[in-house]
């Protein structure tokens, strides 16, 4: 599937640059465990960090889920695994467009790279992990479709993965109803994340227990939640965000159970990489249960400091915008936009060190 020129990594010295996101962190994973690659993980490419990069002390520096808008000005020894919008016919991509895949939602970096991966050392264990970078990028739309379709059926073929039709939301299999609501970020639940207000007021029209879990119910209060919720946010965001939380929830089979929903570890990954945790998020794919309770820790922290974030906000309406100016760490722009924008368009705005953080959400009117 994959053309031969881009197996030839065994045994050599490699350097792999990531994006610090979901995808990029299990794009880079399967490099690190099979090649014993160094990693670099970066928020964002600039011109400045190729400069900084010594390409002559490696065999092959390959850049995943970003790099492919500076392959002109790199050097031969380059690898660039991406799936960005800029494709380009150059012998050092590996692309979805390459393999006939649409890039926005059919396959993530993550995706082709431990396809590479297992094509190359035919471990399979991993093949699971390129759904994550699928999930983190939005490419599941109820289920997986073109190369993504492709790495779901193998894993499920081969015993790695468990694909239920359920509710899908981070931690719905583990925590309580009150936490997986209060907590979730992706998707974004309007006027239940981190709203606890909010969650109570919901739990409480349904006469629902909202410490119960989820499967702690019975077919019945099941249904009830689902429907009443999935109704709420068609309300809220419309049809096409009420879907986005029913569909095939899949079960990593070989981790841990409380991380082994790949809605729930994509999101644990997300945050852990876009915090700087990445040593952490790296442990957590190797399967070192010893870590989940500290990326939980983080995990936690994130949600509650995301909740105390939101309730100060006061954005500003400028016809069909609504803006707010926020202090706060970059990586939570795209939330806040999402958060504020109530119909319309929202525009979330952080002051960084050298730069603004500008994040928009929602139809541009």
């Amino acid at each position: 599937m994959i053309p031969s020129r881009f197996k030839q990594l065994e045994g050599k010295e490699l350097l792999v640059v990531t994006h610090h996101d979901a995808d990029g962190i299990s794009a880079a994973f399967p490099f690190m465990k099979h090649f014993q690659a160094e990693i670099v993980v970066l928020p964002q490419l600039y011109k400045e960090h190729l400069d900084n990069i010594d390409f002559e002390s490696y065999d092959t520096v390959v850049f995943t889920d970003l790099g492919m808008k500076y392959l002109d000005v790199m050097p031969k020894n380059v690898l660039v695994i991406d799936h960005h919008e800029g494709y380009k016919n150059d012998p050092r991509l590996l692309h979805p467009k390459l393999l006939g895949y649409d890039p926005d939602t059919e396959s993530s970096a993550s995706t082709l790279s431990n396809l590479l991966s297992y094509e190359i050392t035919s471990c399979n264990e991993d093949l699971p992990i390129g759904l994550i970078g699928a999930m983190g990028d939005r490419q599941w739309k109820g289920s997986f479709y073109g190369l993504n379709k492709v790495l779901l059926i193998k894993s499920i073929r081969k015993g790695l993965v468990t694909a239920y039709k359920d509710l899908v939301l981070p931690g719905i299999h583990r925590r309580s109803l009150v936490n997986v609501l209060l907590e979730s970020t992706d998707p974004f639940l309007p006027g239940l994340s981190g709203n606890p207000e909010g969650v109570y007021e919901f739990m409480e029209r349904l006469s629902l227990n909202p410490y119960a879990r989820y499967y702690d119910l019975d077919p019945e209060e099941r249904k009830q939640f689902t429907t009443n919720l999935i109704l709420y946010l068609y309300e809220k965001v419309g049809e096409e965000g009420a879907k986005s939380i029913i569909g095939e929830r899949y079960e990593i089979n070989h981790l841990d159970p409380l991380i082994s929903d790949l809605k729930t570890l994509t999101t644990l990954i997300n945050i852990l990489g876009r915090t700087g945790n990445y040593n952490i998020a790296f442990d957590i794919l190797r399967g070192k249960t010893s870590s989940i309770l500290e990326a939980e820790d983080i995990r936690r922290r994130y949600v509650r400091n995301l909740s105390s974030i939101l309730q100060s906000i006061d954005p500003i309406s400028i016809g069909s915008l609504r803006i707010a100016i926020v202090e706060a760490p970059p990586y939570y722009s795209s939330i806040i936009a999402e958060a504020i924008r109530d119909g319309n368009t929202g525009v979330a705005i952080i002051p960084a060190d050298e730069y603004l953080k500008i994040s928009v959400r929602g139809p541009l009117t």
